[in-house]
């Protein structure tokens, strides 16, 4: 008896097998990112470019031609997700024309996206796999304070490299019998790189937390669970987004094996006048004469409380079937800022 073991198909030779599934119906940029995002062998790339060519021939059976999209979709068919109980898939959705940040902010967003696009490139065509025996997983903290928009940049970031994403409950993961922690995250972790899955830690603080000195079984166990996600995260290939208000509670050793850190700061004046503008739909009647710029100057929210205050806004006039008014922002601003408990 023989046994061979046969390596998953590299970049390269899955660029080779989609091109040759789908002569001519493809842009060469897609097929390079749809082989670089997707790690498929032979067969599974051939029934993906089966149903991606179906499609298209649906679609338009004269001329078909496959774009990204319809390889994407038929790409996300061959996955079956079995992380259960302990996570909640997260449409992904949203375009960077949605997002209202800083110039630097973005920056350091899009070059998450390039890692992940470029990522199998680097390691195999350029070599670097050599340099990065582990740690080769995508990997971002997302830290700011409540209502900074870090939920909606993770939902964006999934779009963009075209992964579905799924936010870890960690009440269903923590578990106080010793071991069984690290036994859910195992199976998240592993069902997460079978399934090319993106795991979103949302408030990442309380799961990562700085290790403690021992001073009791309880200290103990959870300086194990610390150890454990340390490292998994080492060997976790796939795409990691850890979400906090509070970056300085995270294990500092965490931080240092995480790629990227993007800091989400409070909007200025000028970034809340556009938040206000950008959360109210095309078909939302204005009036014409709203003062932008008092609403941005007199409530300093982030903008998920904007997003809540526009809402209130839109109900105060929808009652009578009018536009919104400038006193309606004002009116639904004291009020958000009342249950913030601030006062004006």
């Amino acid at each position: 008896l023989v046994e061979l073991d046969v390596p998953s198909p590299t970049f390269r030779e899955r660029l080779d097998l989609w091109g040759r599934a789908l002569p001519g119906l493809v842009e060469p940029t897609d097929l390079e990112t749809v082989a670089s995002r997707y790690a498929f062998t032979g067969a599974t790339i051939a029934h993906a470019a089966h149903r991606a060519a179906s499609c298209a021939r649906l679609r338009d059976p004269t001329a078909p031609r496959v774009t990204l999209e319809d390889l994407g979709d038929a790409a996300r068919l061959m996955f079956s997700h079995r992380l259960g109980t302990m996570a909640q898939r997260i449409p992904a959705g949203f375009s960077w024309t949605d997002l209202v940040l800083p110039k630097d902010t973005l920056d350091a967003l899009r070059e998450v996206v390039s890692f992940a696009r470029h990522k199998p490139f680097l390691l195999e065509d350029w070599g670097f796999a050599a340099k990065l025996p582990y740690g080769r997983g995508v990997s971002a903290i997302l830290a700011g304070p409540p209502g900074t928009g870090k939920t909606m940049v993770a939902q964006l970031l999934a779009k963009e490299i075209g992964f579905d994403l799924y936010r870890i409950d960690i009440s269903q993961v923590v578990n106080k019998y010793i071991g069984e922690t690290e036994k859910n995250l195992a199976r998240i972790f592993d069902e997460a790189e079978n399934s090319h899955a993106i795991l979103f830690f949302d408030e990442a603080d309380s799961l990562f937390a700085k290790r403690t000195s021992v001073q009791s079984s309880n200290d103990r166990y959870a300086n194990l669970e610390v150890n454990y996600l340390l490292q998994r995260m080492e060997t976790f290939d796939g795409v990691t987004i850890l979400a906090t208000n509070l970056e300085q509670g995270l294990d500092e050793a965490f931080k240092r094996r995480v790629r990227f850190s993007v800091q989400f700061e409070l909007p200025g004046e000028v970034e809340r006048r556009a938040l206000w503008v950008s959360m109210f739909p095309s078909k939302v009647p204005l009036a014409p004469d709203i003062d932008w710029d008092l609403i941005a100057r007199q409530f300093e929210m982030a903008g998920g409380y904007i997003k809540k205050a526009a809402l209130r806004a839109a109900l105060i006039a929808a009652e009578t079937r009018r536009a919104i008014t400038t006193e309606d922002l004002v009116a639904a601003g004291r009020h958000e800022y009342r249950e913030m408990g601030r006062i004006i």
